[in-house]
C-alpha cells in the first residue's frame, strides 16, 4: 500500500513539475492566447498545477521516510548481539544506509528519469531537435564531471570512515588519530567546493550557450525563449545535488556491505 502511495504522488508531482513551464510558454504566446484573460488563465492554471504538483511532492517525500525507516529496522532487527563498538558503528552505518538507498530512490533517481524523459519529449514536439541536443550534451557533460568528482569522494569518505573506527581504538595515539582525520575532513571539504565550482561553470556556459542558438533561430518568440529557460531550469535543479546522491549511493553501497548485508 505505501509503494502505490509513492509512486502516485510521485508520478502527480512530476506530471505537473513537466507541464509548468509548456503552460507559461502557452500564456505568453500570441498565437495562442489573443487576450489577456486567456493569459490569465494558463498563468494561474501553471502556478496551481505547480502548487498541488509540490504538495504530492512532499508528500511522497512523508511516505518514503516511513518507507525507508522500516526496511532499514527490518535490517537492523536480530545484530544486537554485536557487541564491540567498531563492529556497533559498521552496523548502524548499514542500518542508515539501507535507509538512504531507498530514499535516494523514489526522491532523485526515479523522478529524474521522469524529469528527463518528460522534458525532452516536450522539448523535440514544441521546438527544433537541435535545442533537446544542446541541452542533454550540456548535462551530459555536467554529469559525467558530476560522477568523476563523486567517485573520488567515496575513496575520501572510506578513508574518513577508516580513520573514525581506528579513533575508537583503545591502542592507537588519540593525537595522531585526531589529525589524522582532520585531514580528511579537510580532503573532502575541497573535493566538494571542486564539484560545486566545475557544476556551476558548465550550467553558466549551457545558459549563454541556450540563449545563442535562440538568438540565430528566427522562428521563435519570447515566449519560446522562456520555455527553454524553465525547461533547463527544471532539470538543473534535482542535477544541483546529483553528484552529492551518487557520492551517497555508493557509500551506502559500500556501509551495507561492509554491515554484512
Amino acid at each position: 500500500m505505501q509503494m502505490l502511495k509513492v509512486w502516485s504522488y510521485l508520478i502527480a508531482g512530476k506530471c505537473s513539475h513537466i507541464a509548468f513551464p509548456l503552460m507559461l510558454k502557452y500564456a505568453l504566446d500570441p498565437s495562442i492566447c489573443s487576450s489577456h484573460a486567456t493569459s490569465a488563465v494558463w498563468l494561474v492554471s501553471a502556478y496551481v498545477g505547480r502548487y498541488v504538483g509540490q504538495i504530492a511532492t512532499e508528500r511522497k517525500n512523508v511516505v518514503v521516510k516511513h518507507l525507508a525507516s522500516r526496511e532499514a529496522n527490518h535490517f537492523y532487527e536480530g545484530l544486537q548481539n554485536k557487541k564491540s563498538v567498531t563492529m556497533v558503528r559498521s552496523l548502524e552505518r548499514a542500518r542508515t544506509a539501507v535507509k538512504t538507498l531507498t530514499q535516494i530512490k523514489y526522491t532523485h533517481i526515479y523522478p529524474l528519469l521522469f524529469d528527463f524523459v518528460g522534458s525532452g519529449s516536450l522539448l523535440l514536439y514544441h521546438l527544433k531537435w537541435s535545442y533537446a541536443l544542446f541541452i542533454g550534451c550540456t548535462l551530459s557533460i555536467y554529469v559525467y564531471e558530476s560522477i568523476r568528482i563523486a567517485r573520488m569522494r567515496v575513496g575520501e569518505k572510506s578513508q574518513l570512515n577508516q580513520a573514525e573506527n581506528a579513533l575508537y581504538t583503545p591502542t592507537n595515539d588519540t593525537r595522531d588519530q585526531l589529525q589524522g582525520l582532520l585531514k580528511h575532513e579537510m580532503s573532502l571539504a575541497n573535493s566538494l567546493y571542486n564539484l560545486n565550482t566545475r557544476q556551476h561553470t558548465i550550467l553558466t556556459i549551457g545558459y549563454c550557450g541556450l540563449c545563442a542558438l535562440w538568438c540565430y533561430d528566427i522562428s521563435t518568440n519570447i515566449s519560446d525563449l522562456l520555455f527553454l529557460h524553465m525547461s533547463m531550469q527544471q532539470l538543473q535543479q534535482p542535477l544541483q545535488q546529483f553528484g552529492m546522491v551518487y557520492r551517497e549511493y555508493s557509500q551506502s553501497v559500500i556501509d551495507r556491505k561492509e554491515g554484512g548485508m
